[in-house]
């Protein structure tokens, strides 16, 4: 008689110290999950997903995306009921520094994210647990599993809990991360001149992880060079420089 072949999916078996961890994480970010398998999504990032197929392990990127809906919205909700004067520049400029990557890259090391997130092996040797940008989009994605798992008011609760300091450093103008838009404004400002270049200069590495470097040119000068994971990380630590330049030129 032939055997049957066992199709079943083999079930994934988180390590005890793993289960250890995400205890911590619940009480980190206020909320404990009634389903797991939210939260377990949440912290699978793509290449985890890719190399452990044979358990049917769903990506973070779904998630994410409801998270980063879910972020505007309380955030946007937040500031317009909180400061009824500003005008809707002001707001927008608010909201841009609270839901950008640097500032979810801040709350998932306040929530030590970066101990339960789950990578495949090659994110992990190339830097990818202290990576802002998986960092950030694992953030979202934990924020779109709490929404799923109980509703839009508990997503709610735990955004706001964790961003109130970091409202107040905003209000304040502590943070200042879009130094590419600051970079043009200065620029446009100081010199009346709109012809700031960022040019991609090389990108190396392999696809599922590129560097790109990226150069600023202000006319035919160029300002600063940088390189980072994606084009946009690049653009900004060089906008970044480029200020600093100019600072100690005192050209602003």
């Amino acid at each position: 008689m032939m055997e049957r072949r066992n199709t079943m999916k083999t079930h994934w078996q988180p390590s005890k110290d793993w289960l250890e961890q995400i205890c911590n994480f619940e009480n980190k970010i206020g909320y404990s999950f009634k389903n797991k398998k939210y939260l377990i999504e949440a912290l699978t990032h793509s290449t985890y997903s890719y190399e452990h197929s044979m358990y049917g392990l769903e990506c973070n990127e779904r998630l994410e995306f409801l998270g980063d809906l879910v972020l505007g919205l309380t955030v946007g909700n937040h500031l317009f009921k909180t400061f009824p004067t500003y005008p809707e520049g002001k707001l927008s400029k608010l909201k841009a520094a609270l839901v950008c990557e640097p500032t979810l890259a801040i709350v998932a090391h306040n929530w030590e994210l970066d101990k339960v997130l789950l990578l495949g092996k090659g994110e992990e040797t190339s830097g990818g647990r202290n990576k802002p940008s998986s960092l950030a989009d694992a953030t979202e994605a934990v924020l779109g599993a709490v929404f799923c798992d109980a509703d839009f008011v508990a997503a709610a609760t735990v955004i706001l809990r964790v961003l109130e300091p970091l409202i107040q450093e905003a209000v304040a103008g502590n943070l200042v991360y879009d130094y590419k838009s600051a970079l043009l404004e200065k620029i446009q400002t100081k010199y009346h001149s709109s012809q700031l270049r960022f040019v991609l200069l090389d990108e190396t590495g392999p696809a599922h992880s590129p560097s790109f470097k990226m150069g600023i040119y202000l006319v035919n000068d160029l300002l600063a060079t940088a390189i980072g994971s994606s084009k946009k990380e690049a653009e900004q630590i060089a906008a970044k420089q480029a200020l600093q330049l100019l600072d100690m030129k005192k050209c602003i």
